[in-house]
């Protein structure tokens, strides 16, 4: 199964799920309309309500997708929105991006860098994943977080993203990223890939039984001209013989031998 975000995480104290648009006044009051929230980010500062609703529906439809999964960090307690994070999918390796609202004090910003700090940690685990990755301008604040989730600093991106919200054509970021090491898989010669691949069709998981069961009907002597045994039959009708290796060579049933 490919890799899936979860929809909905919980902590004691936070609840991170997905906006809807019932959600679009409160996103627009506390983050993407707020000015100083999003003085750094790459687009501009939503104007009004309906741009914070277009928001949510493309991310939505990212979610669908399965390429990105956004979701609002909402305090058990008030109700209130304590921040917002998103992921970008493309294996091996996501984007995470995330926004703590300068409304929310000191208490919500602490809890919501804990619950970040959990997602991170289980995203790093899951199969296919190896690389979680995350860009911060480096004339904000966010990037003094980075260390404390666990990321490294990899590189200063010279005039990497635009800044609309301070008039900013270009601005740096930093770089920070955490990985975990992938270890290479040995390389498979393709006659064998398709012969495993083959018998695991035909046999399910007991390939070993079934190479030994094929040469022991190549070793056999010819059988007599009566109905042959279903082992027989593979040989047959399946398998021609032997490369170097000792894997079976196979053809289409019916084929000439």
């Amino acid at each position: 199964m490919p890799f899936q975000l979860p929809a909905v995480v919980e902590s004691d104290a936070l609840l991170l799920r997905e906006p809807t648009a019932d959600d679009a006044t409160a996103l627009f009051e506390a983050m993407l309309g707020d000015a100083e929230s999003t003085r750094t980010l790459s687009f501009a500062r939503h104007r009004h309500v309906d741009e914070t609703l277009a928001y949510i529906e493309t991310a939505r439809r990212a979610a669908q997708a399965g390429t990105r999964r956004t979701w609002l960090i909402v305090d058990k307690a008030s109700g209130a929105l304590a921040g917002m994070i998103d992921m970008g999918i493309s294996l091996p390796r996501v984007e995470v991006g995330a926004m703590i609202s300068k409304r929310g004090g000191t208490r919500r910003r602490k809890s919501s860098l804990q619950a970040l700090r959990k997602l991170i940690d289980w995203t790093l685990e899951q199969p296919g994943v190896y690389r979680v990755y995350a860009t911060c301008a480096a004339n904000g604040d966010a990037h003094s977080a980075m260390e404390r989730l666990g990321f490294v600093r990899e590189a200063l991106l010279v005039n990497h993203e635009a800044q609309p919200n301070t008039g900013r054509a270009a601005a740096d970021h930093f770089l920070f990223a955490r990985t975990r090491p992938c270890v290479a898989q040995p390389d498979v010669p393709p006659a064998q890939a398709q012969a495993v691949r083959w018998l695991d069709t035909v046999f399910g998981d007991d390939i070993e039984r079934a190479i030994e069961l094929a040469r022991r009907a190549q070793a056999a002597p010819a059988p007599a001209p009566s109905a042959p045994s279903a082992d027989q039959v593979v040989a047959l009708d399946d398998i021609c013989g032997f490369d170097d290796e000792g894997m079976p060579i196979f053809r289409p049933v019916g084929a000439l031998a």
